[in-house]
């Protein structure tokens, strides 16, 4: 059975009431300029900005749009990364009744360009540096370019006159697309605020609060950090990891005094990789994770790296449906299964309902598909009136909207959710069904394993076999018969995987989420299996890199090379060796910027980096 606890409140917390959804966004944020004009409500290494700041500067940029576009409501993108600009913009957008479209810079072109002309977009909101890009979007079509670095920003420019409604459309954010388009799904004022309201007033922010901003605004999961915080008069601390890495990460965390930290738990895990196995990061209350299944090892990591008395809380929610379950965690709840609970409700008006295949409700106890039931959800698909009525369906005439979530899961007597895995992810293996979440949960928790996911792929024979796909532990060699040994104690054998390749890393979609569609075939590419063990490297030192590195000259370009080729498990590499056009992602290339920061106390951003990702190039930068 599971275990409801509830979080303790700060001394200024202030509830939420249900009538203030009744606005836009904007005003909401308008009331707290009002309540705490000097509070500061953006801080970055560089700027604090107070809510009356933030303000003016977005006033200033809705004027712009206003003379621009003037008051119809439409679509406006907004083409900038996780900085305070972004956040000026899309308070700017609102306050000049536009619906916002965010496009996040490091997404490819293609699909940037697929999003703008989709959202039928009629202003694109960027910067200098990301001109040159927002003009090869734009091409030929109608659309105007603002560029905000040219806006004079006023801090005491007064806001503007200009009706809104909270049935209007606030933003239009895009997801993966089945027919390999990505579809947007468009969200209301009104409905926004009310999951604001409801992780408000379940979570306790308050002005006190000090809130990461790591997610994309391309991502849903900013609800908790962008909305909550700024809604509520707390601080918003934005940090882009995408170009600035991991390193520093942790000691501007603890150093800013953050209170709250969110992230989805892949990211999480590989960022607590770079941490110090005694570091305890101290004013941390609330550690929130979203988007992807919560094991019971970020668990572990969260218990070893933040305070007694601070709480984990596992949420489910979709884009579609926001969020609708919450499971908090102590020092001492103890987790039963693989996964952590989904969870109890957010709020009584968003309710679950789990469904058999003829869409009739389940018993209790028994699975079924999730339904999530609520007037306060997405307005539905972008230009898609067909996907929003196959997806939000009415069992009967009449009834609330039920969204289809595809994940499939389980009610307890008390009514808290287990979230069981995803419908789509059931596959058969020799006949037989399987549950891929089953598989996840046990192989994650196998000796020596860090990260694992299961996936089905074709053999040499094209027949479909159980892959299953792994990152090890620091310095713990893959012990193939002690996992498999593992598996079959615990699951039957055709659920055991039928082959194993080890990686440095899972690879990931722009939103974190794993990327099945990436992970190596081992039937086909036999010697494109990684059997990097990122985690030693990155407790490894430099004596003992140099060590490994025989027959090398001692220098800190060899010794890049080398570092290089066990990233990228491959030889022979030079000092000319491109990191990027060998495969090189971001995530590595954090792991491998933070491991140069350890060795040799030198910060170096990822675009600097990224000018020429070579050995001789960051040789360069080290010893400058």
């Amino acid at each position: 059975m599971s275990t409801k606890l509830s979080l303790s409140r700060a001394a200024d917390f202030i509830e939420f009431q249900k009538e203030a959804i009744e606005k836009g966004i904007h005003q909401r944020f308008e009331d707290q300029v009002r309540q705490h004009p000097r509070n500061i409500a953006i801080k970055t290494k560089e700027l604090a900005a107070t809510y009356a700041q933030v303000n003016g500067f977005a006033n200033s940029i809705a004027a712009e749009i206003l003379t621009a576009m003037g008051t119809e409501l439409s679509q406006a993108a907004i083409l900038l990364p996780n900085t305070p600009e972004i956040v000026y913009s899309m308070l700017g957008a609102w306050k000049a009744h536009k619906a916002i479209v965010p496009l996040d810079p490091n997404f490819p072109k293609e699909r940037l360009r697929m999003m703008l002309e989709d959202s039928e977009s009629t202003i694109l909101l960027t910067d200098d540096k990301h001109m040159e890009l927002a003009e090869e979007l734009v091409g030929s079509a109608q659309i105007t370019i603002l560029n905000i670095a040219r806006i004079q920003l006023n801090a005491d420019l007064p806001n503007p006159d200009v009706q809104s409604d909270p049935m209007d459309r606030a933003i239009i954010l895009y997801t993966s697309g089945s027919t390999g388009r990505p579809k947007g799904m468009a969200s209301l004022h009104r409905n926004l605020l009310h999951t604001t309201m409801c992780l408000t007033n379940r979570l306790f922010f308050s002005p006190s609060d000090r809130v990461t901003w790591l997610h994309s605004a391309s991502f849903s999961a900013s609800f908790v950090d962008l909305y909550c915080c700024l809604c509520n008069g707390g601080t918003l601390y934005p940090w882009d990891a995408k170009s600035l890495g991991f390193t520093g990460l942790a000691e501007w965390i603890d150093s800013e005094r953050v209170t709250t930290f969110q992230w989805i738990p892949s990211a999480f895990r590989q960022f607590l990789r770079t941490v110090p196995d005694d570091f305890v990061f101290q004013n941390i209350r609330m550690v929130v994770m979203a988007s992807e299944p919560l094991t019971v090892r970020e668990v572990d990591h969260f218990r070893q790296h933040f305070p007694v008395g601070s709480h984990l809380v596992n949420q489910l929610g979709t884009s579609e449906s926001y969020n609708y379950r919450i499971y908090a965690i102590d020092h001492d709840i103890p987790i039963e299964n693989a996964n952590v609970a989904g969870g109890y409700a957010v709020h009584e008006d968003r309710q679950v309902v789990l469904l058999d295949e003829n869409r009739n409700e389940v018993p209790l106890g028994e699975v079924g598909e999730i339904g999530v039931t609520s007037d306060y959800m997405s307005a539905g698909y972008w230009r898609d009136e067909s996907l929003t009525s196959s997806k939000f369906v009415h069992l009967q005439e009449g009834d609330k909207p039920v969204y289809l979530t595809g994940d499939i899961g389980k009610l307890e007597p008390d009514g808290c959710l287990l979230h069981l895995g995803r419908k789509d992810f059931q596959v058969k293996i020799r006949g037989y069904r399987v549950e891929l979440a089953e598989v996840d949960h046990v192989l994650s928790v196998a000796p020596g394993i860090v990260d694992s996911v299961a996936w089905v792929v074709k053999s040499e024979w094209g027949d479909d076999q159980l892959v299953g796909y792994v990152v090890l532990a620091a310095n713990v060699p893959f012990d193939e018969a002690l996992v498999e040994k593992y598996m079959k104690s615990r699951l039957p054998d055709y659920m055991v995987p039928m082959s194993y390749v080890v990686l440095s890393v899972l690879p990931t979609l722009p939103t974190g989420k794993v990327d099945r569609s990436a992970l190596p075939n081992p039937f086909e590419r036999a010697d494109s299996i990684s059997n990097v063990d990122l985690a030693s490297i990155q407790t490894k030192s430099v004596d003992s890199m140099q060590a490994e590195s025989v027959g090398r000259a001692d220098s800190v370009q060899d010794k890049i090379v080398g570092l290089y080729e066990e990233l990228l498990q491959t030889e022979n590499l030079t000092s000319e060796s491109d990191f990027v056009k060998l495969g090189g992602n971001s995530l590595l290339t954090a792991f491998l910027l933070t491991r140069i920061h350890q060795w040799y106390d030198i910060e170096i951003s990822m675009g600097d980096f990224f000018e020429a990702p070579t050995p001789a190039r960051l040789a360069v930068l080290v010893t400058a």
